[in-house]
């Protein structure tokens, strides 16, 4: 551009030159001035031209030199954006070989799953010229892994407001960005806590509200009446008074599930845990009449919290004797088996009552949640089971069919 403005300068002397000649000048002392002028002017031009070329050349090297010694890695590429120059930094950070293909190291250096938007915040900038930032992953070779970058782009413009080149850096944000998505995942979490929390607490009040209002009301009427109906107000009170106990009981599981971040872990065997389960549980059992049949390994062992398993299988256990039909004696079958290097698949069937899982989906491990009123408990049996098993990364799936049973599978993941 700076060639053509010398050009149009020389036009314009060139211009007054012919002006001159047309003022009766002797034509001979005309020419030979002319000729003179043109030559000077001629020189002159070519010799500023040659130190603009000159500067252009001295700024390049200048600006290398500078972004050489950056502390971070940096680049300058053509207007188009064709990469032109690495800085050392570059080289020692990605690990890549100088003298080759520089446009090739780009890609090679940055994550591939990136590259879709890397093209299209080129696309963005090279049509509005504007500087722009970008978070992508450069390969980093000290520690073989890809770490986020905030790139920054650059234009740089001549005289006439044009792109000639950008400039490019590149700062690894990878520990802030990793922090933030952390800080994101824990404030994620601490909503989820707070939500339920909102619903737990209210739910509990009202589910410890109940017995406790029927405790006070036979209370009153216990202490007027002086009938034979004390033993029947007794055994009234006396079931109240469990209906509380096995509430809070369930409220401290639940707590005890979800508060302690480092639960106590041991090497335990399946089998063991369950039969002392039933043993514990048998008045329970022989009550309902039930069948229970077990088809696990006596070698099956894991990695868990002793009291989680205890706790999950008999809330399982109660389940499936409480929603059992009446007509028919409880069949229950109890089987479990290596899932895969650090998970056991425990099934828990039943020939039970069933649920019509399309309509309580959504609502089967709520707490407090009862979906008939067969249930003689609080809700909060498979809730307990769900948080269990979930606090360490496993999974509770559901199958069930009215009056065809229920099918409980947990996916129990080892704690390490």
């Amino acid at each position: 551009m700076k060639l053509f403005f010398k050009v149009q300068k020389l036009r314009e002397a060139n211009g007054k030159m012919d002006h001159i000649k047309n003022k009766n000048i002797d034509n001979n002392k005309s020419q030979d001035y002319t000729k003179r002028t043109e030559h000077t002017v001629l020189n002159k031009n070519l010799k500023e031209e040659l130190n603009f070329l000159k500067q252009i050349s001295e700024n390049t090297h200048r600006d290398k030199k500078i972004i050489d010694i950056l502390p971070q890695i940096a680049w300058t590429t053509s207007a188009k954006g064709e990469i032109e120059f690495f800085n050392k930094r570059w080289y020692k950070y990605t690990g890549a070989k100088a003298n080759t293909d520089l446009n090739k190291t780009w890609w090679y250096a940055t994550l591939s799953a990136d590259h879709n938007v890397i093209e299209d915040f080129w696309n963005d900038i090279l049509k509005t010229g504007k500087e722009s930032d970008i978070k992508i992953r450069i390969y980093n070779t000290n520690e073989e892994a890809y770490h986020w970058h905030l790139v920054s782009l650059v234009p740089v413009k001549n005289d006439n407001n044009e792109i000639i080149n950008w400039i490019g850096t590149g700062t690894d944000i990878h520990n802030e960005v990793i922090q933030t998505k952390l800080l994101d995942s824990k404030n994620t979490e601490l909503q989820a806590i707070n939500h339920y929390l909102d619903h737990f607490v209210h739910a509990m009040a009202h589910d410890l509200r109940a017995p406790v209002a029927n405790i006070k009301m036979l209370t009153k009427i216990l202490n007027k009446d002086t009938s034979a109906n004390k033993d029947k107000l007794m055994h009234n009170m006396f079931y109240n008074v469990e209906k509380l106990d096995n509430t809070i009981q369930g409220i401290i599981k639940v707590i005890d599930a979800q508060g302690n971040n480092d639960p106590f872990t041991k090497n335990i065997n399946l089998l063991d845990i369950i039969i002392e389960v039933l043993s514990s549980e048998n008045d329970f059992i022989t009550n309902y009449k039930a069948n229970i049949n077990i088809s696990i390994s006596k070698s099956l062992q894991l990695n868990y919290v002793k009291g989680f398993i205890k706790s999950i299988i008999t809330n399982l256990l109660k389940n499936a004797l409480e929603y059992s039909k009446e007509s028919l004696p409880p069949e229950i079958s109890i089987s479990a088996h290596r899932y895969n290097s650090d998970t056991i698949k425990l099934i828990f069937e039943d020939n039970g009552i069933g649920m019509d899982i399309q309509t309580i989906k959504n609502k089967i491990f709520k707490p407090f949640s009862k979906f008939t009123h067969q249930s003689k408990g609080m809700g909060l049996g498979l809730h307990i089971i769900d948080t269990m098993v979930k606090r360490n990364g496993g999974k509770v799936e559901v199958e069930s069919e009215i009056n065809m049973g229920t099918k409980f599978i947990l996916y129990l993941k080892e704690y390490e």
